[in-house]
């Protein structure tokens, strides 16, 4: 079930009652979080916060959950998946689901337990109607064609078998219709509006919005253009939508001194600044050398072009090793820590982990100079296949898809760079599964030609149909549909199938 008017129905049901929260471990699900829970702390409204990392620990949970309570908020896990098959709720049980990834789950639309919070503006013409889905043969056509047909050819019995015949055709071309609608309507995984611009906008038809709740809201959009979610044209719309916003929350603030404004005061301003990542925090060479356009475009990954960077372009300044995370910290750990961290109160917390974002960026940037320096990637016709191993420096960010995806895209990017031939070639990223090493994960990404218009992803479907042709079982238990996991037998078996379905 769709649902438009946020504050209607959907906040105010949750007042004074017991909440269950399900927030998956990414970042915008992070600052939507932040959104939510700053708002129930007004009302007073009580609730569980429970990180999921995939739909079995989703699964696990709610059975867990749903023995003491009713009421459930999803927030970015599994409103593209079948949750009525995978949960089978009871009826008493209500879920209100915050998710930015496309399509939905047809039943989970149709459903009146599944309540899908979705912006006005959003196109739902897609949708397949019910009608077109569901259909209720007549009982009296079904004993019709059951009869035992008489020796005697009759005129009744040769309209009997002239309206056998519509039947049949009408119900075929219903058929028809009805496999052409599902295909077109999953046949690609894209991504709507942040879920934490969503809750914003609550805040904001509340008339409790703040710059704090704002700063959330522009932190998921971000996460969402650095991760290549959305295009550069969504992202110039929501920057605009969201400094609407900036500019009405600190007019206030543009005509008076900053000797004037109270030390706990938070004021936002807008300004364009480079894409480079972490810039003010390392030095200028770091921050170009492991930021992906730079990378790319100077072709940082070429000796000679390296060490010309080195002597007359970036003076290398300031640089010193950072030690890697801790792997004792869980999950939830980290997702907790990451709530701390967007307090800007807690600057210590958010230093440790800029510490550990420059190291990973470090660790992607060796990952991919040891790619091209090593030729691991294979070019199979319809698609290049790279696989990383266990001996891979940032196997341990695959506890993370977040990761995964940068990780892949990033190398993508520099594969076409080195070799513009590629560019119209999609990846198929193959890496080790940690918490099943019998498994293996696998990550789809869509042409470079392709991204800067669209982010429609057909790897989600693909996998689908090459795993039903082989007869393997497929794992697609994360929340992302272009990244599943196989058994490591049927790696052969399994490629072999997906080549065959792209060629």
């Amino acid at each position: 079930m769709l649902i438009f008017d946020f504050k209607k129905d959907f906040y105010q049901n949750l007042l004074q009652q017991r909440v269950v929260i399900f927030c998956s471990i990414e970042v915008d699900s992070v600052a939507a979080c932040k959104i939510l829970l700053s708002l129930f702390h007004t009302d007073s409204v009580s609730y569980s916060l429970i990180p999921v990392f995939t739909l079995h620990d989703l699964e696990d949970q709610y059975l867990q959950q749903s023995k003491y309570f009713d009421l459930f908020i999803l927030i970015n896990c599994g409103a593209n998946f079948d949750l009525v098959e995978l949960l089978s709720p009871e009826e008493k049980n209500t879920f209100f689901v915050i998710d930015y990834r496309r399509p939905l789950a047809l039943s989970c639309i149709y459903t009146d337990q599944f309540k899908i919070l979705v912006r006005e503006s959003e196109s739902v013409s897609n949708i397949p109607e019910v009608a077109d889905l569901a259909r209720e043969d007549n009982p009296d056509d079904e004993n019709e064609e059951n009869l035992e047909p008489t020796s005697k050819r009759t005129k009744f019995d040769e309209g009997r078998l002239l309206r056998k015949a519509l039947k049949r055709k009408e119900k075929r071309e219903w058929e028809l219709k009805r496999e052409r609608l599902l295909h077109e309507y999953f046949e690609y995984e894209y991504y709507s509006v942040s879920s934490s611009e969503l809750l914003f906008e609550l805040a904001w038809r509340l008339s409790k919005d703040s710059n704090l709740l704002l700063w959330f809201g522009i932190v998921g959009m971000t996460d969402h253009w650095l991760n290549h979610k959305i295009t550069k044209t969504q992202y110039c719309e929501r920057s605009e939508f969201l400094g609407i916003h900036v500019r009405r929350l600190n007019a206030v603030y543009d005509n008076q001194d900053d000797n004037a404004v109270s030390v706990d005061c938070m004021k936002i301003s807008s300004q364009k600044e480079l894409k480079l990542h972490l810039y003010k925090h390392w030095s200028l060479w770091d921050s170009c050398y492991n930021t992906l356009f730079v990378y790319s475009h100077f072709k940082v990954m070429h000796f000679k072009i390296l060490s010309w960077l080195v002597k007359d372009v970036h003076p290398k300044i300031g640089f010193r090793p950072y030690g890697q995370q801790s792997n004792e910290d869980t999950a939830e750990d980290r997702f907790f820590a990451a709530m701390d961290s967007l307090s800007y109160r807690n600057c210590d917390v958010l230093s440790e982990y800029i510490s550990h974002a420059k190291h990973f960026l470090q660790q992607v940037s060796e990952q991919i100079n040891n790619v091209l320096a090593t030729s691991r990637t294979i070019h199979t016709g319809p698609f290049l296949v790279l696989t990383l191993t266990e001996d891979d420096l940032t196997v341990n960010y695959f506890q993370s898809i977040e990761a995964l995806q940068f990780i892949g895209r990033s190398i993508l990017t520099c594969l076409v760079a080195n070799s513009p031939r590629y560019v119209q070639l999609p990846l198929v990223l193959i890496g080790p599964c940690l918490h099943d090493p019998q498994n293996l994960l696998i990550s789809g990404f869509i042409p470079i030609a392709a991204s800067d218009e669209t982010t429609n992803n057909f790897f989600g479907r693909a996998f689908e149909q090459a795993a039903e042709r082989c007869s393997i079982t497929l794992n697609a238990c994360h929340f992302e549909q272009s990244v599943v996991e196989i058994n490591s037998e049927d790696k052969l078996k399994f490629m072999d199938s997906l080549i065959t379905l792209l060629k």
